[in-house]
């Protein structure tokens, strides 16, 4: 065990390929007090090839427990002369103020506080103790998540600076090495429960296995490899297909714009889908929903926790944002007088812009573009209102003499769902001035009279 673990960690870390007067390594372990840990320090102490240090973490997730393994580590450190740090988080109100479960709150404030000891103290790399049951654990959670070939990769041995040299050491020569060592650590009780989906895996399901086959952890490690193959493979196909089946576009708000025609020529449309769209947070069976959907009408719309996916015509369209939960937002912003100084705010991923300027002889708006808007300020009540667009709202678009919906006039432009949704509107004394990148109310154009000109600009 000790020569393989020797060589894993020469291997993860490129120590002993080069000179022989290269610096060592110096590798900030990860040691919580449990035996994974411990036997993974007990075996970097015994290596000449690296310097060493060790953090460890309170996470006050088992009382007193957990203040015993801290120190625990704490002492088996000072008794060796090794460099410790430690840390105490209250990892439960994290978990609260993010609205995160406290697995993933431990997680974050765990590798968080890892990079910045590894910035300040100028550690190379992190060793972690995941060893191969973790992760054939990881895959068996992961196929029962629907994750795809990514997630029956298993644990990568290296991911930046993160390395796990235990990997395909398994928890039972783990144990023999910590008892004929005489290794000290401590036993997490909620490890022998079973109410965790893990804790069941290992508790439940995993010696049932070994009944079928005594040696299917060593199986499972060989089709690992396999499966990254494979999956190194398929991203390489996925980059080839993305580049066929998405088209380019100049709209900045768009992240991904897939050709449906394209994509159904491919073989395996629906899974070529989901390697597009699993990164933005869609799940398999949301994937499946959108595949269903393409060819439906247009205005399907689809969110992820952080972005929008609509059906619009001919395309898949993916936006950041999710207008979803923007839609149930009602706010009401007010515009006060800006006078001749520039103002700008941002809004649901605009930024407007407003000014006041005397109008000189022969000036003329611009028709390039509706992204500038210039307005007879005189005819303003200020402060203005601006607010999203609500069904029932009209105007006199410039240049006609009568009143149109707003949901006609988006329908006339042929706006997306995405766009319709997160267009804002300019009101004074309610009555609609402009709706912003798109058109000006006849009602507060630029006449002959006009002596001051309010500016809207979108960018």
């Amino acid at each position: 065990m000790k020569n393989l673990f020797s060589g894993k960690m020469r291997l993860l870390t490129g120590f002993g390929s080069g000179t022989v007067s290269a610096p060592k390594p110096r590798i900030l372990a990860a040691v919580s007090g449990g035996i994974d840990s411990m036997v993974m320090a007990t075996l970097l102490y015994e290596m000449e090839e690296f310097e060493f240090g060790v953090a460890t973490v309170n996470f006050k997730l088992r009382g007193r427990d957990s203040e015993l393994d801290q120190e625990l580590v704490r002492k088996w450190c000072n008794e060796r002369k090794i460099p410790v740090f430690l840390k105490s988080f209250d990892t439960h109100e994290y978990a609260n103020e993010m609205g995160i479960s406290v697995e993933m709150a431990a997680r974050k404030l765990r590798y968080d506080w890892f990079e910045t000891v590894i910035y300040e103290q100028s550690y190379d790399y992190i060793a972690v103790a995941h060893n191969l049951n973790d992760s054939v654990e990881t895959l068996f959670l992961n196929l029962l998540r629907g994750t795809g070939i990514d997630g029956i990769t298993g644990i990568k041995e290296k991911n930046g600076r993160i390395i796990r040299p235990l990997l395909d050491i398994s928890r039972e020569e783990i144990s023999k090495f910590a008892n004929e060592q005489s290794v000290p650590y401590r036993i997490d009780k909620t490890n022998e429960e079973s109410d965790y989906s893990r804790n069941r895996l290992r508790n439940i399901i995993f010696p049932e296995f070994r009944k079928i086959n005594p040696s299917f952890l060593e199986r499972i490690r060989e089709n690992i490899k396999y499966f990254s193959d494979a999956s190194d493979i398929l991203s390489n196909l996925s980059a080839e297909v993305k580049k066929r089946v998405t088209s380019g576009n100049h709209e900045s708000d768009i992240l991904l714009k897939i050709d449906i025609e394209k994509l159904l020529k491919e073989t395996s449309p629906k899974y070529w889908l989901y390697s597009l769209l699993k990164k933005y947070g869609f799940n398999s069976s949301q994937i499946g929903m959108i595949f269903d959907s393409i060819g439906g009408e247009s205005g399907k719309i689809f969110y992820s926790k952080e972005y929008t996916l609509v059906k619009d015509r001919d395309s898949l369209i993916l936006k950041n944002g999710n207008i979803k939960s923007n839609s149930e937002q009602s706010d009401i912003f007010f515009i006060d007088d800006p006078g001749f100084t520039s103002q700008s705010f941002h809004f649901y991923g605009v930024t407007l812009s407003f000014r006041i300027f005397l109008r000189s002889n022969g000036f003329t708006p611009e028709k390039t573009s509706e992204d500038i808007q210039y307005l007879d300020a005189d005819t303003l009540t200020f402060p203005l209102e601006w607010r999203r667009w609500r069904s029932g709202d009209k105007f006199i678009p410039l240049g006609m003499k009568g009143y149109k919906k707003l949901s006609d006039f988006f329908a006339d432009l042929k706006l997306d769902l995405y766009r319709k949704n997160l267009q804002p509107v300019i009101l004074s004394r309610g009555q609609i001035v402009c709706l912003p990148g798109l058109r000006a109310d006849n009602r507060f154009k630029i006449n002959g009279n006009t002596s001051r000109i309010f500016e809207v600009r979108v960018s």
